[in-house]
């Protein structure tokens, strides 16, 4: 039997191995990421990016005509705005529809629901159910539009390490059932044929 003397001290490590043990499982653990990080970050809203002042140029990731490989699309937005908001402004830039001969692997609907950075420099970009749902599938595809995403985030920001996919808030495993999305991009994955 236990001391008396001990079994209140003893109840207390318990209850404090629960309780972290509980929140470790809660912080870590799929599903609850989203809902956990991104709390108080500013939920996507359209960017002005109408080009009234002092601009810097950004290369969009776009999908060739043959729908085989990535290419680059010179761009502009405003270089006053703030990382979150030229990220924001990037992304709509890639899902908007792109000049004749090239095409957005996004599909149609998609939309940047929030965005987070954190500090190790990773983007956490939580997209609509769309870009899952709606997308046409297969390998290729896959590769394509989370090649577009990875790339033109890496490419034109040196401040972000990493990029890493949601989808409703949640984490994902694959896009499309191919590629895996459970950890943050932290390389450009194709790059062809620059226009």
């Amino acid at each position: 039997m236990v001391e008396r003397r001990w079994f209140l001290p003893i109840v207390l490590v318990i209850i404090g191995i629960f309780s972290l043990g509980l929140a470790l499982y809660f912080l870590y653990s799929p599903g609850h990421f989203g809902s956990l990080s991104l709390t108080g970050n500013e939920t996507t809203q359209n960017i002005d990016i109408r080009l009234s002042g002092p601009t810097k140029k950004i290369a969009v990731f776009l999908v060739t005509g043959d729908g085989g490989s990535l290419t680059t699309l010179e761009k502009e937005i405003p270089s006053d705005l703030t990382l979150i908001e030229q990220v924001k402004a990037v992304i709509q830039n890639l899902i908007s529809k792109p000049p004749e001969g090239l095409m957005t692997p996004i599909p149609d609907g998609t939309r940047l629901q929030s965005l987070f950075i954190d500090s190790s420099g990773n983007a956490y970009l939580d997209f609509s159910r769309e870009i899952q749902q709606s997308h046409i599938g297969g390998l290729t595809a896959e590769l394509l539009t989370v090649g577009s995403i990875v790339n033109t985030l890496l490419f034109n920001f040196k401040e972000i390490k990493g990029v890493q996919l949601l989808v409703e808030g949640s984490e994902i495993e694959t896009l499309a059932g191919h590629i895996d999305c459970t950890k943050p991009f932290s390389q450009m994955l194709m790059l062809e044929n620059k226009t």
